[in-house]
């Protein structure tokens, strides 16, 4: 289907001068920018959700950060049921930068359900 995208790890066959053309994109690695002027480096890991998700970075002061992830993107191909092989090269995309707002977070102890202390910062807080 014209304009579909294809996930990498997911493989899509078309016909190509008279050729049936299997393709699968994959992330080759990724590099976090943490917008403090240094980043994550080359990693395998496509993160996920805090705090377990596999790229984790701390930030030593409040105020917003300009991050972003560039992906490099490579793949492998089959010709006619063949071998799979290595698409040569790969693409490198930079990723958009979005601001992040970096807030402090405090523990407080309290002897009642949060939703009766607004004195504390508890506005929003449905627990």
């Amino acid at each position: 289907m014209a304009g579909a995208g294809v996930r990498p790890g997911q493989a899509v066959t078309r016909r190509l001068l008279g050729h049936r053309v299997r393709l699968e994109p994959s992330a080759v690695w990724f590099d976090y920018s943490y917008g403090e002027g240094g980043g994550s480096g080359r990693t395998s890991s496509a993160g996920g959700r805090a705090p377990s998700g596999g790229v984790s970075h701390v930030y030593r002061d409040r105020g917003v950060r300009q991050v972003r992830v560039d992906t490099r993107y490579g793949g492998r191909f089959s010709v006619d049921g063949g071998a799979w092989q290595d698409v040569p090269g790969g693409v490198t995309v930079r990723g958009v930068s979005v601001p992040l707002h970096v807030y402090q977070a405090r523990s407080v102890l309290v002897d009642e359900p949060c939703r009766r202390r607004s004195d504390i910062g508890c506005a929003g807080w449905s627990g």
